[in-house]
């Protein structure tokens, strides 16, 4: 893998670890005294990189052509390997707080590991969410402000396929200026490595390339982890479908700016960048392709519940 695209982290001075999640990681203060987190891409037993660093990085250059709100991501390098960091987003008297401590707000025995509440048997779920969000913001246009950019971001991670989008790396942010009222808002889109299928197996990733039914079979591979129902997890195609159907308007503005933007000509430029020239072409491939497809999908799913009064029934 060539490295002349990452940015040399050496002289960053360590803080802390970072113990939270699976990747090793560090908190940095970069030479301009800015804090920021080096995640360090893991390496598969097979001595292949799951490519994370590649993910996040193209994942964040995708939310700023839609107009998203997400983490300051840079491809890096140190002599503990390759990865990226991302820049600390919180201000003074700022917050962050994860769907796990608010979904424990309001049911106190859920479980973050099995996504899992262990009396209801609940799982992670949209309902949940909303209903977490709504305990916290009372305050009806707060709450349709903060609800309109997570389903933006479920889109997002639909666009992208982030199939690993659980109750630690979804969070508000909670604003301490005034003690009598403290505001909040919605975090910017984090830890995203999980997405744009670079971490599946290059031989696979031909293999769906070169299948003429392989993006669908790609496809149907896919799980959110936000579920819809007492089941957990869902394809995004009926994650979606739940969101268009009872929340058609509030994704409305976001899915025209997606038909509007997103051309294939746009994502040639950003894939094919010469700082993903380590990337392999085979997922530069691979990657305009599904996203196109997804496009595509993601539109004609939320034009059919433009044209129909159909209600979808989740499971009880």
């Amino acid at each position: 893998m060539s490295k002349a695209e990452f940015k040399n982290i050496d002289h960053f001075k360590k803080i802390s670890n970072e113990f939270r999640g699976t990747n090793e990681k560090e908190w940095l203060l970069s030479p301009n005294q800015l804090l920021c987190l080096y995640k360090i891409t893991q390496i598969k037993d097979n001595n292949t990189s799951t490519n994370a660093h590649y993910a996040e990085s193209l994942y964040s250059e995708i939310c700023k052509l839609l107009h998203i709100n997400c983490c300051k991501i840079e491809l890096v390098k140190s002599r503990k390997g390759i990865g990226i960091i991302s820049y600390c987003f919180l201000q003074n008297n700022e917050e962050l707080i994860d769907f796990n401590a608010l979904i424990q707000n309001i049911r106190q025995d859920f479980v973050p590991k099995s996504l899992k509440c262990k009396k209801t048997k609940e799982y992670y779920s949209i309902q949940l969410i909303l209903e977490a969000i709504k305990a916290v913001i009372p305050n009806r246009d707060e709450y349709k402000q903060i609800t309109k950019q997570l389903f933006t971001l479920i889109i997002m991670d639909a666009l992208c396929d982030h199939y690993d989008r659980n109750a630690s790396n979804l969070a508000l942010i909670r604003n301490h200026d005034n003690p009598h009222h403290p505001y909040f808002k919605f975090a910017g889109a984090y830890d995203n490595g999980t997405s744009l299928w670079v971490s599946l197996p290059i031989d696979i990733a031909k293999n769906y390339l070169n299948d003429p039914n392989g993006i669908e079979k790609l496809d149907s591979c896919i799980v959110s982890k936000i579920g819809i129902s007492i089941e957990r997890g869902t394809t995004y195609s009926e994650l979606l479908s739940y969101l268009f159907s009872f929340h058609h308007e509030e994704c409305k503005e976001f899915i025209e700016t997606l038909d509007c933007i997103l051309t294939e000509k746009v994502l040639i430029d950003i894939i094919f960048q010469k700082k993903y020239k380590g990337l392999d072409n085979v997922y530069k491939k691979l990657i305009l392709i599904k996203l196109i497809y997804n496009k595509e999908k993601i539109i004609s799913l939320y034009k059919h519940y433009s044209n129909s009064n159909i209600k979808i029934k989740t499971k009880k």
